[in-house]
């Protein structure tokens, strides 16, 4: 490169302070930073995950339950009904 496009360049390049330019270790800092955000918000998202999976299988093994006993009598009571509709 010329001196001429040389000089035009840095005169369109705004002027800036040394003190804004980011090193490597800002770099790493901040990916450190975004790192351990990011591990945290995803610790969080597992642990609600865990409870509502838990609170839904509760809820599943309920109706389950509730389903089988109320065959279970229902079964009963036809039972007794051919039983006594037999005799």
């Amino acid at each position: 490169m010329d001196k001429e496009a040389a000089v035009t360049m840095m005169e369109a390049i705004p002027p800036f302070d040394w003190s804004d330019i980011a090193l490597k270790k800002d770099i790493e800092n901040s990916f450190a930073l975004a790192k351990a955000e990011t591990k945290a918000l995803l610790d969080k998202q597992t642990i609600t995950f865990q409870k509502e999976i838990h609170n839904q299988t509760k809820s599943m093994i309920k109706w389950v339950i509730g389903g089988n006993s109320l065959l279970i009598a229902a079964f009963a009571a036809i039972m007794s009904a051919l039983v006594i509709f037999v005799r």
